[in-house]
């Protein structure tokens, strides 16, 4: 998954599924001030071959870094329905917490994956004016669980997907 910024950070999240959807989380990166096609020659020529990466699921807001992706000749997902934050906040829950079960189905690489293990223990949703807890999430520590988010939602938050240009 793929998360665009600038003075945010752009960040990817690399993942593997196994047969029984258990998601292992094996590298995290991110880079600011830096401009998408360096981001993505970065991606290209650092890790791309490294982890065969089959699919890259990009934020959609951004249509014409996603071109840009795929004329670098990098495998994306091109999809122009965003999705739900909250749907996709569910699915990461349903992964790290299994309902009925005292195990984990997403397992995060220590030595990599900080940056993520990070925002996890940051990520809050938003208080209204009598403090409150709102149903909107805080978005500022959001960048790499933005990144896992786009492609977990892609393959676990519909019933169909559809791959292809």
């Amino acid at each position: 998954g793929v998360d665009w910024g600038f003075s945010a950070p752009n960040t990817v999240v690399y993942f593997f599924v196994d047969k029984r959807d258990n998601v292992y989380v094996v590298r995290c990166d991110g880079m600011t001030y830096i401009s998408q096609p360096t981001w993505i020659h970065h991606l290209k020529t650092k890790y791309n071959n490294m982890y065969r990466c089959q699919l890259y699921v990009p934020d959609a807001a951004d249509q014409g870094a996603i071109q840009e992706m795929q004329k670098s000749g990098l495998p994306v997902a091109n999809q122009m329905d965003k999705g739900a934050i909250n749907t996709g906040i569910q699915v990461i829950k349903k992964f790290l917490k299994t309902p009925g079960s005292t195990e984990p189905k997403m397992f995060l690489a220590k030595e990599t994956t900080q940056h993520l293990v990070n925002e996890f223990g940051m990520y809050h949703y938003k208080t209204d004016a009598a403090g409150l807890i709102t149903d909107d999430p805080d978005t500022e520590y959001d960048h790499w669980i933005d990144a896992i988010r786009y492609p977990l939602t892609l393959l676990f938050g519909k019933s169909t997907i559809i791959l292809g240009g």
